[in-house]
């Protein structure tokens, strides 16, 4: 969506943002919130390290 909208955000601009609002909302979120959003983050920062070799 946000591609539709014209916003070219690069993966460590995604991987940054998503670490701020996590560490923003960590009060808020379950445990179990946290694994599955870190696990996300890792996704992206594997697929960053792949686009890179």
């Amino acid at each position: 969506m946000l591609d539709l909208q014209g916003h070219q955000a690069s993966l460590d601009d995604a991987i940054a943002q998503l670490a701020a609002w996590m560490d923003l909302a960590s009060t808020r979120l379950s445990e179990d919130d946290l694994v599955v959003l870190m696990g996300i983050g890792a996704a992206l920062y594997r697929e960053g390290l792949r686009n890179r070799s």
